[in-house]
């Protein structure tokens, strides 16, 4: 099993545990023999951290993309009922409440959108108004294969941002352009090509934190920046 869940806290196949507050779209999870590809779409939760709004996978042949308790079947909007449904090629899709499972074989998706993080009475914020606790679970015959990649395969968390290009997500639909900019996620640069450091920008290696000049000047003293600058980087 491979969860991602809150800010969000990750446990990999391996069973490693460690969190990553990156934003923008990441690939969750990609397991060839399953077949299985997830993306996750990353927003704002708080100052600094980040938290899971948007869903989007492939299994059976079909994408699906899930925007809090709104359901995409192959790009198509599903009615909010509460029911079990059987799809062409066999993938079982549940649906109850705030509860979604799609399953396919031993491959089996699960997901549970929690509401109520507005940041009332002075707590963090999710910028969604929620955010979507993921679990995956597939037959994987080496949890260690090079051929697993994405957030649940990396022990330490790194992961590049994904582009238009190379998203799951339907990125011409307004429901994702609308949640790109509550969560305010520019496009990542394209890899190596680090603009000179400031607001906005993908900054080079972080300075140390005694390095107080060189620190405000990298982070154009808006720490917002340097939040996203350190994660957007690579």
């Amino acid at each position: 099993m491979c969860e991602s869940v809150g800010d969000p806290h990750f446990s990999t196949w391996e069973k490693s545990a460690y969190s990553f507050q990156g934003l923008g779209v990441f690939e969750l999870a990609r397991v060839p023999d399953a077949p299985l590809r997830v993306h996750a779409l990353h927003c704002r939760y708080g100052e600094f951290g980040s938290s899971n709004a948007a869903l989007a996978f492939e299994l059976g042949g079909i994408v699906f993309e899930l925007y809090g308790t709104d359901l995409y079947i192959a790009g198509a909007l599903q009615p909010r009922a509460y029911a079990q449904t059987t799809l062409d090629g066999g993938v079982v899709v549940v649906r109850a409440r705030n509860f979604f499972e799609f399953k396919l074989g031993r491959v089996r998706i699960a997901v549970v959108v929690q509401f109520g993080l507005g940041g009332g009475d002075g707590g963090a914020s999710a910028a969604a108004g929620y955010w979507l606790n993921v679990r995956l679970f597939a037959p994987i015959a080496n949890v260690s294969s090079a051929e697993l990649t994405g957030l649940c395969a990396s022990p330490d968390g790194e992961a590049a941002a994904r582009d238009r290009e190379t998203a799951l997500f339907n990125t011409s639909a307004p429901r994702f352009d609308a949640l790109i900019a509550l969560c305010g996620i520019e496009e990542p640069e394209p890899p190596g090509g680090c603009a000179e450091p400031g607001v906005g920008s993908c900054c080079p290696a972080r300075p140390s934190i005694g390095e107080s000049e060189a620190l405000c000047a990298f982070a154009a003293c808006d720490e917002l920046a340097f939040a996203r600058c350190v994660y957007d980087c690579w």
